[in-house]
């Protein structure tokens, strides 16, 4: 039995930074990434139907000169710059104001009365405030005619597959011929899967395999994704919609693993919101893999008790359960 079938869910920081690093390593990866830099421009040139891209290598603070590529991916995600309000007088609050995305340690708000931005209190009343108010979709790298603008949204608009940029009106017109594609920009529920189903398709779009429609049945499409998405009433019908787009997506592109897994959101669902359950108690259950059939380890603390961060925490604690370790 693999690693992957005795750990349990919820993975640590750590343990999702060791599957990154992982992946980077198949097939020599690595090679091909260049590591200490930024994407400061791209534009689309129509004459050589070519996208120009400047880098800044980070370590010598240096603009390197433009590169021409014939496709453009942008797959930087969007939750890494934080959503954050301004209200009147938050600069007269005399304690630290932070968003959840600079959370590192929770020692330094240990004693204090912390508010989180959503509930009720006031300022006389709290040490440290705490904006929980999501991330922007933020490519500022990207010519205005190239740029995607939404919300976090289940589908934003202007994406064929949601992949495919079909321009700032949707129609197909500036939208770099059709070769920039957005990987992961929806308000994602299966994450990892739906991710490499994306990256998936696109692959085949790109060595030819998947071909596109005419320019109407590709602004048909997205917009009829966008309808289904407002048409959503509740969270729980939030994973038969996105598992639906991901079984469309994956039978278009031959992805070679079973994606029907609405049965097993079922059970997660059940859990999280079923009487006297919560995202929190969720947290503490044990799942059936999909693919092995093999119940996760029950954990030893609660989840709202579980400090450990560690990638050896996240996997021995589990093992030692079993009677194995690492």
């Amino acid at each position: 039995m693999s690693v992957a079938t005795k750990i349990r869910g919820g993975a640590a920081k750590r343990s999702a930074k060791f599957r990154a690093g992982r992946w980077r390593s198949e097939g020599d990866l690595e090679k091909w990434i260049r590591f200490n830099t930024v994407v400061r421009h791209v534009r689309y040139d129509n004459a050589s139907e070519t996208f120009h891209v400047q880098v800044e290598d980070l370590a010598k603070r240096k603009l390197l000169s433009s590169e021409a590529f014939d496709y453009v991916l942008v797959a930087s995600g969007h939750f890494s710059t934080p959503n954050f309000p301004d209200f009147p007088g938050l600069n007269q609050f005399p304690g630290r104001v932070s968003h959840s995305h600079d959370f590192r340690d929770a020692s330094e708000y240990a004693g204090k009365r912390v508010l989180a931005i959503g509930g009720n209190g006031s300022w006389s009343e709290v040490d440290a405030i705490v904006f929980c108010t999501g991330y922007l979709h933020h490519f500022p790298y990207l010519d205005d005619n190239l740029r995607l603008k939404t919300s976090n949204v289940l589908y934003p608009p202007n994406l064929y597959k949601g992949i495919v940029w079909m321009g700032s009106n949707g129609d197909g017109s500036q939208n770099g011929g059709n070769r920039l594609l957005y990987i992961g920009m929806n308000n994602l529920l299966y994450t990892i899967t739906f991710l490499e189903i994306e990256g998936y398709w696109a692959v085949k779009y790109i060595i030819g395999e998947v071909k596109l429609p005419r320019k109407q049945e590709m602004v048909d499409e997205w917009k009829l994704w966008v309808e289904r998405s407002k048409k959503i009433r509740s969270v729980r019908e939030v994973p038969p919609f996105q598992s639906s787009y991901m079984r469309y997506l994956s039978g278009e592109c031959g992805y070679p693993y079973d994606v029907n897994v609405d049965d097993l959101f079922d059970e997660i669902a059940s859990h999280k919101y079923g009487p006297n359950q919560g995202i929190i108690t969720c947290r503490d259950m044990s799942f059936t893999s999909k693919f092995t059939g093999n119940k996760s380890p029950s954990k030893k603390l609660p989840f709202m008790e579980e400090f450990d961060d560690s990638l050896e925490g996240f996997v021995n604690v589990n093992y030692e359960q079993r009677g194995s370790k690492l």
